[in-house]
């Protein structure tokens, strides 16, 4: 079964009930029932210890922490740390259970058992180490663990990891996605409504830039239409690079460079979303430059519509990744098209990652995922019609598992041809 779930989208104009967002804030409950569901999976001899970069050196990007810890701390600034454990673990405070090490103020975290200055980690570290053999922290580094808790960097002479091989060979060290993977698959109430207003500033950008489109414009203004009106609408960042792709540029899955002139005749692939109090969006719109589909695109664009609406239609908790995957390409199939013109796959989960973690490949209630076929003709393609070469279309949508079905969380940004066309033919002043 489908349902619609009914966000406002105004059109062309930034959601004035949307609240501006610059700053992450997660509610101290919120906070808290994560804590509690990890303490939950953990025995007496393991413990939780994650630690964001004290410094970004010489990289030139921005800077974002690890999804594992802000979802524990609602920090994404660097030099922060937490650590959770079962209780009587820490002799001086046996009540305790989390830790927050942070340079911010304290009053911002109460949810926390106690909060210290990020100085006092690597000593408090080293007053709890011996009473765990299991320690569940963020991989690929497991041979580096007491360097980087030290923050003296990530990369050692081969000579110190054997050396910190053998300190370390009775203590466990897991991916502590064991622990959070299944509890981060399924969204709270809070994080539903925090994807809701990143899909609702992410649809007013793609309207946005629907109706700012015209020939003679490059990529880079449609990616700044957009990028305007989700950061004035609250945004605090983009989810990911923004994607515009138009002409050939369609063909390539993640064209970042945006800096191609748009012609009259073109198609353009937007891929796009908004990142709203630490929860991503991922929404995918393909349309033509000057607002009206040629009879050839309409084939194509409905072709992947179809695909898009039969994938959504199957969704239920229990169906995989694999079966929606499937019954994009028997669709395909059925009209000529082969595996080689669907070079990706379909779905993944959304959250605070935008490529969120998830357990397997089953569907389960409370999961949010992306539904995103799509089809890429070479401009060289001499099996394919003349006026179907160098096309690519893709449409993305953030769907929620329910118990007995779905719901279209981005329903209301426009997909079909007809609606695409109407929201082109409102063109704003310039």
């Amino acid at each position: 079964m489908r349902f619609v779930y009914p966000i406002v989208i105004l059109i062309g104009m930034v959601c004035a009930g949307t609240s501006r967002a610059q700053t992450i804030s997660f509610p101290d409950r919120e906070i808290r029932d994560r804590h509690n569901h990890a303490l939950r999976l953990l025995n007496d001899n393991s413990w939780i210890v994650l630690k964001a970069p004290s410094t970004l050196g010489e990289e030139k990007v921005r800077y974002q922490t690890n999804a594992d810890l802000l979802w524990f701390t609602g920090n994404d600034k660097p030099n922060t740390a937490c650590m959770l454990f079962p209780k009587g673990k820490w002799d001086k405070h046996p009540e305790i259970t989390s830790i927050l090490f942070s340079d911010r103020s304290p009053s911002l975290f109460q949810p926390f058992d106690t909060i210290l200055p990020i100085t006092q980690f690597q000593n408090i570290y080293h007053q709890l180490e011996q009473s765990f053999s299991v320690l569940y922290t963020r991989l690929p580094e497991p041979e580096f663990v007491h360097d980087w808790i030290n923050n003296k960097g990530q990369f050692l002479h081969l000579s110190m990891i054997r050396a910190k091989k053998e300190k370390l060979k009775s203590l466990s060290i897991e991916p502590v996605g064991v622990i959070t993977t299944p509890l981060r698959q399924l969204k709270s109430d809070y994080e539903l409504e925090m994807i809701r207003q990143s899909i609702n500033l992410t649809g007013n950008g793609v309207i946005s830039a629907m109706q700012h489109c015209s020939a003679g414009m490059y990529e880079y203004e449609l990616q700044a239409a957009f990028e305007y009106a989700i950061k004035s609408g609250g945004a605090t960042t983009t989810a990911f690079p923004s994607i515009v792709g138009s002409g050939t540029n369609g063909l390539i899955l993640h064209h970042e460079e945006n800096g191609r002139q748009m012609n009259d005749g073109d198609m353009v692939v937007m891929d796009v979303g908004a990142w709203f109090n630490g929860y991503s969006a991922d929404i995918t719109r393909t349309f033509p430059v000057n607002g009206k589909f040629t009879e050839a695109r309409k084939k194509l664009y409905n072709l992947v519509l179809k695909a898009h609406d039969k994938a959504i239609e199957i969704i239920k908790p229990g169906v995989t990744t694999d079966q929606l995957q499937h019954v994009v390409q028997h669709i395909y199939d059925s009209a000529g098209f082969n595996g080689r013109y669907l070079p990706h796959g379909i779905t993944h989960p959304i959250g605070i990652d935008v490529h969120d973690v998830m357990q397997g490949n089953t569907l389960a209630a409370g999961m949010v995922i992306t539904i995103e076929p799509g089809i890429y003709i070479p401009a060289d393609d001499t099996t394919m019609p003349a006026e179907y070469r160098g096309v690519g279309i893709r449409i993305e949508d953030d769907v929620l598992v329910t118990p007995d079905g779905s719901v279209v969380l981005s329903a209301l940004i426009p997909v079909t041809i007809d609606a695409i066309e109407k929201t082109m033919n409102k063109k704003l002043r310039k």
